[in-house]
C-alpha cells in the first residue's frame, strides 16, 4: 500500500462533527463534502460497520475506484431493529438517558471511547445508532469493485443482508474471516486492504495514487 494516500475520515459524533438527523445519507454528505474540500477525487473507499452504509452511499453520490465493506449491510432482522429503536429512543431527547446508557455499553469493549464523549457527542453518537438501525440498502447496482469481508459469528449482519450487498454490487469479492461484528483490528485491516488490492487494481484499472478513505476507525469513532 505504499503507493496510496491514506486519509482517516472521522464520522460525525468525533471530536466537533455533528449530524442533525443521524440518517447514513446526511453522514456520507458530510463525508463527501469534506473530501471534495480536500480536493480526493475518485478513491477507495473503506467502512467498517455503520462506515460501510456510508461507503454505499457515498457510492452512489460520487465516482469511487472501489469500495471495501467490512461487516456492512443492514443490521439485525426487522423485528430487532423495532425493538432497538424503541429502546434508544428516549436516548435522542434526555441527557440522563444518554448517560445511562452510555454507562451501561462502555463496558463493552467496542464502546469504552464513550466514556470521553461530551453530552453533545453523545446524542450525535445515538442519532448515528438510530439512523443506521433505519438503514435499508438501495435496490440500484453499483458497477463498482467491491471486496465484502464477512466474519463467520456476525450475530448483527445476517445472510440476507450479505445477498443484497452481492445484488448490490455485481463487480464484488467476498473474504470470510474468523471472529464477530468487531473483530477488526489493524493487521487484519492490512489484510483486507492488500487483498482488495491484489483482486482489484488491475481489472479495475485504479489511477496510481489513488485516497484510501476509512471510514471507521476505532481510535476515531467509538461506536458502529
Amino acid at each position: 500500500m505504499q503507493h496510496f494516500d491514506v486519509v482517516i475520515e472521522e464520522l460525525p459524533g468525533t471530536k466537533d462533527k455533528t449530524c442533525e438527523t443521524g440518517s447514513i445519507r446526511e453522514v456520507a454528505n458530510t463525508v463527501m463534502q469534506s473530501l471534495q474540500e480536500r480536493r480526493i477525487s475518485n478513491p477507495i473507499l473503506y467502512g467498517e460497520s455503520c462506515g460501510g452504509s456510508v461507503v454505499i452511499e457515498l457510492a452512489r453520490l460520487m465516482p469511487v475506484a472501489g469500495c471495501i465493506l467490512v461487516a456492512s449491510g443492514e443490521f439485525f432482522n426487522s423485528p430487532t431493529r423495532k425493538l432497538l429503536k424503541t429502546l434508544f429512543f428516549p436516548c435522542r431527547f434526555s441527557v440522563r438517558a444518554r448517560r445511562l446508557y452510555a454507562q451501561v455499553l462502555r463496558s463493552m469493549g467496542p464502546f469504552k471511547l464513550l466514556r470521553h464523549m461530551s453530552d453533545e457527542q453523545l446524542l450525535t453518537v445515538f442519532r448515528r445508532w438510530m439512523g443506521t438501525l433505519s438503514y435499508e440498502m438501495p435496490s440500484d447496482r453499483l458497477d463498482v469493485p467491491t471486496l465484502i469481508v464477512q466474519f463467520n459469528s456476525d450475530s448483527i449482519v445476517g445472510p440476507r443482508s450479505r445477498q443484497k450487498l452481492a445484488e448490490l454490487f455485481p463487480q464484488f469479492r467476498t473474504l470470510a474471516m474468523d471472529g464477530h461484528h468487531f473483530s477488526m483490528n489493524d493487521s487484519r485491516r492490512m489484510q483486507v486492504v492488500d487483498t482488495f488490492l491484489s483482486e482489484f487494481q488491475q481489472s479495475a484499472q485504479m489511477p496510481v495514487n489513488p485516497a484510501l478513505v476509512e471510514s471507521s476507525h476505532p481510535r476515531q469513532v467509538a461506536i458502529f
